[in-house]
């Protein structure tokens, strides 16, 4: 086993929700509060 061939778990590697960075986000406007 070298460095290169370890990789993480499937779904432990998530890009963090930036809430209330504009509306083209996707999360604008209320944040994600409905």
């Amino acid at each position: 086993m070298r460095l290169q061939d370890v990789k993480p778990r499937p779904g432990a590697k998530t890009r963090r929700k930036r809430i209330g960075c504009g509306e083209s986000s996707g999360h604008g406007k209320t944040s994600g509060k409905g």
